[in-house]
């Protein structure tokens, strides 16, 4: 996949301290895991938090080569820091690979995003060591719920709305899904390219996943933690 991306990063300190750290979180997760959503769009940020003390790992591989894949650990931080979501994300392409942090922070928070917008401010990649660079973003998110035949099929939608700085490209939009049998379908143009995904509940807290990802097919898995 053609990608700012995809520059060569060279390895430093922070880089191995980064793997140590997601390498740990990996297992802590997998270890206790049950059932929470970060609330990314596909690859873009919605305006959702994910809830004080959960978490959630990722991982999408493309289907030609397991060398180019992203892995993101999401944590919901503590009730202290209410409203604060960090996110830890490698990246592994042929060439190189890159480890950044994110942090986000919801206005006020997501329990009345039926009635009004949920407002997010974020950074990604906060430490500026990633190959795209530091970018600011603010987003709102909406949630509508159907009713009648529609309702049957889509029990909830969620409208994404954004502006961010830098590799985000400016104004961004998004949209998802939520189907029977538990599926979620996720779609986004973001910096110039339409990026979609589809989700699988497999058991109580694992998904299986698929993504189109600027025109190449990723697949994966992710994991909950209550």
């Amino acid at each position: 996949m053609t990608s700012s991306r995809h520059l060569l990063i060279t390895g430093t300190s922070s880089g191995v301290v980064m793997s140590v750290l997601i390498g740990t979180l990996l297992v802590f997760l997998i270890i206790i895991a049950p059932r929470c959503s970060a609330e990314r769009i596909v690859l873009a940020p919605g305006g959702l938090t994910i809830s004080p003390g959960k978490s959630q790992i990722e991982f999408l591989a493309a289907s030609r080569t397991l060398s180019e894949n992203y892995e993101w650990v999401t944590v919901g931080l503590p009730d202290s820091l209410m409203g604060v979501e960090m996110e830890l994300e490698r990246q592994e392409f042929p060439g190189g690979k890159h480890h950044t942090i994110s942090l986000q922070y919801s206005l006020f928070g997501n329990l009345f995003s039926d009635m009004a917008p949920a407002i997010s401010l974020g950074v990604r990649d906060l430490l500026d060591e990633g190959s795209e660079g530091r970018a600011f973003y603010i987003v709102g998110t909406k949630t509508f719920r159907p009713q009648g035949s529609v309702g049957d099929v889509i029990s909830k939608w969620h409208l994404h709305i954004g502006y961010g700085t830098s590799h985000i490209g400016g104004a961004y939009i998004g949209a998802d899904a939520y189907l029977p049998y538990g599926l979620v379908g996720s779609t986004e143009y973001v910096a110039r390219r339409l990026n979609t995904s589809l989700s699988l509940p497999v058991f109580k807290y694992v998904n299986v996943e698929g993504a189109i990802l600027n025109g190449e097919v990723f697949y994966g898995a992710s994991i909950s933690i209550p």
